[in-house]
């Protein structure tokens, strides 16, 4: 039983640190939108601008 609890454990850890990098991705992801929507705007304020 202690080896099937160490392997539980073991994937237990992998999965939170899966989960962990799917959250960091997430962030990562909402900021390049936020990023790319900002630059759209800065382009098209210089086209009508210019």
């Amino acid at each position: 039983m202690l080896i099937i609890s160490l392997t539980y454990e073991r994937i237990v850890v992998k999965v939170d640190q899966l989960l962990a990098l799917c959250d960091e991705l997430e962030l990562k992801l909402k900021q390049s939108q936020t990023d790319g929507a900002k630059l759209m705007e800065a382009v098209v304020a210089g086209l009508v601008g210019a």
